[in-house]
């Protein structure tokens, strides 16, 4: 079995509060896009992994472990499947790795994910993505929405998911050298929090124009926190600025990927060429 984990793009981020265990309440759009990881399932008598691409050498030391108690969300969400279908987890599991770690682009979140609806199918399981989501909701705030798969307004932790319809908007996504833990960037927001409004039932617009002035009255509230700790974000929002053609930039998730909204798919992948780790895709409009 082959399939493909989307990278997800959050088109706003409203920090609106935080729970007295820790975890922020978010109010934020999210999509995701037609680029993402490549991931091949085959039955097998134990349970491997190899990680190939261009961010696959990321993998080493304890994140090639397929223990069940592996730092990897990709191999705990095999384990996890494995239990509830108390069955064995043997599968060898080959991961393209084309979305980089720690540019807020939940790569792991979605590489899980997409391993938890393959097995299910896979396994014959006939989870519904209810009971889906509550068990990925144990791996991660993003999994319910990541197994969800499609565009969305997000509220609570991550948890609580209402679809929405957003336009199929060309994008060019970019990412400095230097990838950000989300944990540390939460921190760094923590020194001097400033708490957005939710949007309030805000009607969200589907026409193209009018989604993208929605979108540029709503931003990432993880951004100036995410630009102390790495200097490169805000030249690279500066940079796909100036691009023609551009009518949007934002940093998405806590860092440290960006992305400019494009008027065409023409102009993104010219303005791509400026920049040495650039993707062109599109939001999907569908799962």
């Amino acid at each position: 079995m082959k399939v493909t984990a989307p990278a997800k793009i959050n088109l706003n981020l409203n920090i609106i509060g935080q729970r007295d265990d820790g975890y922020h309440l978010l109010d934020s759009v999210i999509a995701f896009t037609e680029w993402g990881d490549k991931i091949t399932i085959k039955e097998d008598d134990k349970l491997s992994f190899t990680p190939v691409g261009p961010h696959g050498e990321v993998f080493t030391g304890p994140l090639l472990s397929t223990e069940k108690n592996a730092p990897n969300l990709l191999i705990q969400a095999v384990h996890l499947m494995a239990d509830k279908a108390k069955k064995a987890p043997n599968i060898n599991v080959r991961l393209a790795k084309h979305i980089p770690v720690g540019a807020g682009l939940g790569g792991g979140s979605s590489d899980a994910a997409t391993m938890m609806l393959a097995l299910n199918k896979m396994w014959d399981m006939n989870l519904s993505p209810e009971e889906l989501r509550e068990m990925g909701l144990a791996l991660g705030a993003e999994l319910p929405i990541c197994l969800h798969r499609r565009p969305a307004r997000v509220t609570g932790i991550g948890e609580v998911i209402e679809d929405i319809s957003v336009p199929a908007l060309p994008l060019v996504v970019v990412w400095p050298e230097q990838g950000l833990l989300t944990q540390l960037v939460f921190n760094e927001f923590d020194k001097n929090p400033s708490y957005s409004k939710d949007l309030n039932g805000q009607k969200i617009p589907e026409e193209s124009l009018r989604f993208t002035e929605w979108m540029k009255n709503n931003s990432n509230d993880l951004t100036g926190a995410a630009s102390a700790l790495c200097p490169d974000i805000e030249p690279l929002l500066a940079e796909l600025w100036e691009c023609y053609g551009c009518q949007l930039t934002r940093m998405t998730g806590s860092g440290a990927a960006c992305y400019g909204v494009f008027d065409s798919k023409q102009s993104a992948e010219a303005a791509a060429e400026k920049f040495p780790n650039a993707v062109v895709t599109a939001i999907r409009s569908q799962a």
